[in-house]
């Protein structure tokens, strides 16, 4: 492997990374990537096909945040071309397929990635594929119906009285300090 090469892939690993763990920069990662289309092509189908890898294996993992960017990531450059909607899409669906053969538990890890994305894409998808939009939002509800929520019942809400009386002195100082500010 030539030196060339070699620092390719480094690129290519750095910025996948950079991807996964910094989401508040996908849309500047997305339009990087979609001018780097412009002059290297190879270059970013590589990229994309590293993205989907990840993605996989985070997905494999059961990896919370990283999988949320990867397809946040995927919707940006499909809300700026460089990925066709239909392909996105396909993305979204076989999220909710994975969703549909699973366990409840494990069935809101992958409706929860779906619904994550919405805010990102949904002018783009909306637009341009808005029936397949609409099946998706359709696809969502009905997953949600179809949710098990007694493992929720261990969660119980408590009282106002009772949690100040497990306030330490930290959260002491900064609720009296938040309610001077009022």
């Amino acid at each position: 492997m030539c030196i060339r090469d070699r620092y390719k892939e480094y690129m290519i690993d750095c910025f996948v990374d950079c991807i996964r763990h910094l989401n508040q920069k996908g849309a500047i990662y997305a339009t990087v990537l979609s001018l780097l289309s412009l002059t290297i092509p190879q270059f970013v189908e590589i990229c994309l096909e590293r993205v989907q890898e990840v993605l996989q294996k985070d997905l494999d993992k059961g990896e919370i945040i990283e999988p949320k960017n990867c397809v946040i990531f995927l919707g940006e450059l499909m809300n700026i071309g460089t990925v066709n909607s239909f392909s996105f899409i396909t993305i979204l669906y076989d999220l909710l397929n994975e969703a549909e053969k699973t366990l409840d538990e494990s069935r809101d890890y992958y409706i929860n990635i779906v619904v994550s994305v919405i805010p990102h894409v949904y002018e783009g998808l909306n637009d341009k594929s808005a029936l397949e939009f609409k099946n998706l939002i359709d696809g969502i509800e009905n997953l949600m119906k179809k949710r098990n929520l007694k493992y929720l019942d261990c969660i119980k809400p408590v009282s106002y009285t009772h949690l100040r009386a497990h306030e330490t002195p930290e959260h002491l100082v900064c609720r009296l300090l938040l309610e001077k500010k009022k």
